[in-house]
Parts: C-alpha cells; sequence; structure tokens
C-alpha cells in the first residue's frame, strides 16, 4: 500500500510489454475515475510497468495525444518503467493486458501469483472474479504500437470500458 497523506492506498498495478501505451493509459484512466467517485477515492492508485522496457521512455506519441484530444487526460509526464519485485510487492492487484504478461509476472515473481491476473478475465470471467459470465471470450487488449492514431483510440475505448467494469467491480466489493 502506498500513503497519499495519512491514507494507505491499496495499489493496483497495471503491465503491459512496453509501458509506453497501453498501461499508462489503463493507469491515468483509473485515476482519472477514482478520483471522481466518492467511494474509491481515497482507497486505491494506480501505476504501471512494462515487461520489456527501459525505465524513463514517456508514453508514446500517439497515446499521449489519444488520452489528451478525447478524455483532457494528460500522460504527457508518464515515464516508464520496468516491472520490479518491489512495485510487485507493494501491489494490492495486478492486472496486465495479455495472458503472455501474467505468464511473464508469475514466472519471475512467484509471489504475485495470489493477485494477479489478465485484466479482461479479472472483471468478466466468472471462474477468475465473479464477473458477468461470456464477456471476456478475447481477453487481450492489442497493443496499439506504432499503429495509426484510430488504433490507438480503439484500445484507448477498449481500456476505458474495462476500467469503468473494474471500477464497478472494486465498489460492489465495498457494499
Amino acid at each position: 500500500m502506498i500513503m497519499k497523506g495519512e491514507l494507505k492506498l491499496k495499489k493496483i498495478l497495471f503491465i503491459c510489454t512496453g509501458n509506453t501505451c497501453r498501461s499508462p493509459m489503463a493507469e491515468a484512466f483509473f485515476n482519472d475515475l477514482v478520483q471522481k467517485d466518492d467511494i474509491l477515492r481515497n482507497k486505491y492508485h494506480a501505476v504501471s510497468a512494462g515487461i520489456s522496457t527501459i525505465d524513463g521512455i514517456e508514453a508514446s506519441a500517439n497515446a499521449q495525444s489519444i488520452m489528451d484530444s478525447e478524455w483532457q487526460i494528460d500522460i504527457s509526464t508518464h515515464r516508464s518503467c520496468y516491472v520490479s519485485s518491489e512495485n510487485v510487492g507493494e501491489a494490492f492487484l495486478i492486472l496486465t493486458m495479455s495472458q503472455t504478461h501474467k505468464e511473464f509476472l508469475l514466472e519471475n515473481f512467484p509471489d504475485a501469483s495470489g493477485k494477479t491476473c489478465v485484466l479482461k478475465e479479472y472483471i468478466y470471467d466468472p471462474q477468475k472474479s465473479g464477473g458477468e459470465e461470456g464477456q471476456a471470450q478475447n481477453p487481450e487488449i492489442s497493443d496499439p504500437y506504432g499503429l495509426p492514431l484510430e488504433v490507438y483510440k480503439d484500445c484507448a475505448n477498449e481500456l476505458l470500458e474495462a476500467i469503468k467494469a473494474l471500477i464497478d467491480k472494486l465498489k460492489s466489493q465495498q457494499e
């Protein structure tokens, strides 16, 4: 857990490959929505990391552009972070963009096994999370890296839908 003032916030760690597209967008959507939610505001905070990156790379230009133009969310200060035992250990929940990311984490960080899941499986698969059946037919969120802006927009919309479902799931667990 991380401290924010005197509050202990549960950290959600979003994982993708390079930590320049999907996971920074997921992190930004989550933190934006949580800050607007009276129930979750002082309970959760998201961060992100990548399984194949180096520290310090800014979010891709298309990710920055689409987040700013469509949702007025600024991710220009984001810098990539390689997944570490420290950020895995601090995380309450680890959500990956693909099965490959999950497998990498479980192989390299065995202690993460009880708190790591593919994002869309976590929110939609009733076997893994108590979610609604049938919605995780394709649990992968495709990597838009290097593709046209429209692909980034589609990816961001897919992420936003998943993050909204995650927020709803977390809220239902508060009741």
